[in-house]
């Protein structure tokens, strides 16, 4: 009772507290990582071992098996998945939750190093790499340049360096793009009249391309570094790159050539884009990297070097994702608080009595968000879901206090009593009902493992939403309740329907007293009907959320040449830009692999089955030899 009185006592102390966390709620709400969900860390390695020219089979029996024999050794392995392919082995690692991967990395690391020597010579060192999450690209962009300019050169010499210098890239890789090379033949006479050998023609062109410093000089109080430098482009105008002879003559190289041209070296990958040749922009960001602000940085980036007719179609931003989900999210918490103040309208009547409710709500929030930024949280799926299920649960406090506050009103003390009177009375049973659901969350955010990483953010929002909200209700609704002064009605259309209700319990419940057995059986029966009906429910770690895209791969025999390779997948690729649920479709091909991904339209309510079906002509099924076709998700 002394706390309540001090709060109504201060009112101006009160207001500013309730200001501060206005403020700083709302810089932490603005300020936090948006993300799609939590950071989960997941324990996996990768080890690929790469022997040139071996078959599948040499690869299992010298490479494979050994590297999995010395795997299982390991301290903390969960799993170990083997893979072997021609030239290759790929080994999957699962450990268990908890591990300090890197303590894992370098005890793999050292097996690997010690089985080296007993594998085939030929063998090249492993590749070990951490799995996670993040390891999809954030961003996958199609760059459209005019006809004439060379898009690689432009995007690897000035947009890359650029890209990858912003704080948070982790990677940049630009693909669909063919390397030139110059074919040049020397004349056997030239060569033997200007007493030129081939090494010294080659060795003068080598030099043509250098960056070598030469020392420094003192000006005035200046220290300048002094360098030398020359590059040249690989075009037609390198026949002009002079070449000294013996004799300190200066000669053309194109004057020693009988064959002079630039070639396009043959494409090792083929990109494409709505049917079109393009060159895609791949972006991945670190994991400790916010998705939104990565996005939006490479975005400002990708802006200022549009020019000359370059432009930058967004095939996939994972920050258009993030802010759509979380965009309903927020319309969705906006809403349930707005439909919570119209129920409590239909009870009390009286618009002052839900407005001091609607006030608790925010703040409550608000305050849950500060400390959910200060314990390292960021706001995604996990943590907006949470918050719109607290709604229900945080207004409890608040009508709790404010009905005792009216109550007490109602037996005729003043506004400021009755507020003392109603809150010293319930604060304590407010307490114990808010602990109660506190206590019941403890556990599951204190998990471990993949169920930690997933709902422990979930439990701890709910956990502080809660905690603030009994705060709000003792501060908050005892003040606003003086302040604002509601009056409960008594003739209400709700309240008609309640005493129906209440009339038609009390006829009801006696009957039901005296026949205890029966109601206890029929709670029973209740109950093992839900078991029934759960144990026929399909359990799956996460909902269905598909979206209408798929992501189809077709793969080729080994060594089959990229041009048959495009040939054959021609028919493919029609059909998916045929398809109209489909509204972007990107090709990546190489080696002996292709791979479609087609983005659905907005609002495709087509399953996955379907799309597939349609997505894969019916004379792939019995073409031979066939090119497997795997869907797969979309990112």
């Amino acid at each position: 009772m002394k706390l309540i009185r001090l709060i109504l006592r201060r009112p101006t102390s009160v207001i500013l507290m309730i200001l501060a966390v206005v403020v700083f709620g709302s810089a932490s709400l603005t300020g936090m990582p948006l993300e799609y969900m939590p950071d989960m860390e997941m324990p996996m390695e990768l080890v690929m071992v790469t022997w040139p020219g071996a078959d599948a089979d040499s690869i299992d029996r010298l490479v494979t098996q050994p590297i999995e024999d010395e795997c299982e050794t390991l301290s903390d392995i969960d799993s170990v998945n083997s893979y072997s392919f021609d030239n290759y082995a790929m080994l999957q690692l699962t450990y268990k939750y908890g591990v300090d991967m890197d303590e894992v990395y370098s005890d793999l690391k050292n097996s690997m190093d010690n089985l080296m020597p007993t594998l085939p010579e030929d063998c090249e060192d492993p590749l070990i790499m951490e799995l996670s999450a993040d390891f999809m690209p954030t961003m996958i962009l199609s760059a459209v340049a005019p006809e004439g300019m060379d898009a690689a050169s432009y995007l690897n010499d000035t947009v890359v360096p650029v890209i990858e210098s912003v704080g948070g890239v982790a990677q940049v890789e630009v693909t669909g793009a063919q390397d030139e090379y110059l074919r040049i033949v020397l004349d056997e006479a030239a060569l033997q009249q200007y007493h030129l050998s081939i090494s010294a023609v080659g060795s003068a062109i080598a030099a043509a391309d250098f960056d070598m410093p030469v020392g420094d000089v003192t000006l005035g109080t200046q220290d300048i570094a002094l360098g030398v430098y020359g590059s040249v482009d690989v075009n037609a105008d390198f026949r002009n790159l002079p070449i000294q002879t013996p004799s300190g003559q200066m000669v053309a190289l194109g004057d020693l050539c009988t064959f002079f041209n630039v070639y396009e070296k043959d494409a090792e990958n083929l990109s494409r884009y709505n049917g079109g040749d393009s060159v895609m922009l791949s972006v991945t960001k670190q994991d400790s990297a916010a998705t939104v602000d990565v996005c939006e940085d490479v975005m400002e980036i990708l802006d200022q070097y549009s020019v000359d007719g370059l432009s930058f179609e967004v095939i996939y931003n994972e920050a258009d994702s993030i802010m759509e989900t979380l965009g309903e999210v927020l319309n969705t918490l906006i809403t349930g608080i707005i439909l919570t103040m119209l129920v409590l309208f239909l009870f009390f009547g009286d618009l002052r009595a839900s407005l001091i409710v609607g006030i608790s709500m925010p703040l409550s929030i608000l305050l849950a968000v500060i400390l959910l930024n200060f314990a390292g949280f960021a706001i995604d799926l996990m943590t907006g879901t949470s918050l719109i299920i607290a709604i229900g649960m945080i207004v409890d406090n608040s009508i709790v206090i404010l009905e005792s506050c009216m109550r007490s009103r109602e037996n005729g003390l003043d506004f400021r009593e009755a507020a003392v009177e109603g809150t010293s009375t319930m604060i304590m049973s407010t307490l114990a009902g808010t602990l109660t659901t506190v206590v019941v969350y403890i556990p599951l955010a204190m998990a471990e493992g993949l169920v930690g990483m997933m709902s422990g953010p979930l439990s701890w929002t709910i956990l502080l939403t809660m905690l603030s909200s009994f705060l709000c209700a003792v501060v908050v609704v005892p003040l606003a309740f003086v302040w604002l002064k509601p009056k409960a009605k008594e003739e209400l259309p709700i309240n008609r329907l309640l005493a129906r209700f209440r009339a038609f319990y009390r006829r009801v419940m006696p009957g039901l007293l005296r026949r205890p057995g029966r109601v206890v059986s029929v709670g029973v029966a209740c109950f093992l009907a839900a078991i029934l009906l759960a144990s026929q429910m399909e359990f799956v770690l996460m909902p269905d959320n598909y979206d209408g895209s798929v992501s189809l791969e077709a793969t080729f025999r080994s060594g089959t040449k990229l041009s048959v390779m495009d040939e054959r997948i021609q028919e493919l690729e029609d059909a998916l830009l045929e398809d109209p649920n489909f509204e972007k479709v990107t090709l990546s091909a190489s080696e002996n692999t292709a791979t479609f991904t087609a983005y659905a339209v907005d609002g495709c309510k087509r399953s996955s089955e379907a799309a597939t079906v349609s997505a894969v002509p019916p004379v792939w099924i019995w073409r031979s030899p066939p090119p497997a076709a795997t869907p797969a998700w979309a990112p």
